[in-house]
Order: C-alpha cells, then structure tokens, then sequence
C-alpha cells in the first residue's frame, strides 16, 4: 500500500500546497506516529499527488482540446429552396465550407435548390473554415 493511500484509509485527505508543501485535513487529529510517517514519507506522497495532479490535466486539457475541436468544425448554413421560398431552413453541416454545404445541398435538393448563406450571427470567417 502506498504512503498516499495509508494516509487516505486512516481518514485524512492531502493535498500540495506550492509544489513541494502538503496540507493534511483534520491535522490536529493526526497522532505522532501519524506525523512521523508523513514526514517520512513525504517526497512519495508530493510525487503521488503530483503525478495525480498531472493526470487530471492532461485528462482535462484532453477533453476541453476534443470540445474546442468539435465546436470550432460546425458550420451552420441557412437555405431556401422552391418548395419554400420565404423560410430560412437550416443546414448543419461539420467541417464544411460555404462552397461544400452548397455542393451537397445541390446534390439532395437539385434546381429546386434557390440559396445557400452563413446562418445569420454566425462570422463569415469562421464559415469559410479561416
């Protein structure tokens, strides 16, 4: 069992402070032996938690990069077709430009395709994939 974990099952929690500090939850509970073996132990626990440290941020920039990613490869185009002339519909279509989302709107709806735009307040940079 390691040293993070001993401390983790006799009921404290720990925590770095400053990269090379800890911080004991319920402290003043701890006994002498409690505090000896911390002392002891702590450069493997600073490295424990760090390691754990180092972990969730990768864990979390991974995830945040793959959110960004996804987010940022939406393109959302307005149409107008014969069938409904007046009527904005909606088109998302990822990772597409203007020039693609037409080319594929002309492949389903053909001649009765009348117009293809950037859905309005959407920036006509981030639409053409710049």
């Amino acid at each position: 069992m390691d040293a993070l974990h001993k401390i983790r099952a006799a009921g404290f929690d720990v925590s770095l402070i400053n990269d090379n500090g800890l911080a004991v939850t319920n402290a003043s509970k701890l006994s002498g032996q409690q505090r000896d073996f911390i002392k002891t132990h702590k450069a493997e626990i600073i490295a424990e938690l760090a390691a754990a440290k180092i972990l969730q941020d990768i864990k979390q920039r991974t995830r945040k990069d793959a959110e960004q990613a996804a987010t940022s490869s939406i393109r959302v185009y307005c149409y107008r077709t014969t069938e409904k002339p007046n009527s904005e519909l909606v088109a998302i279509m990822p990772g597409q430009s203007l020039e693609e989302a037409r080319e594929s709107l002309v492949l389903r709806f053909g001649a009765r395709l009348l117009d293809v735009y950037p859905m309005p307040g959407q920036s006509l940079h981030k639409t053409l994939g710049r």
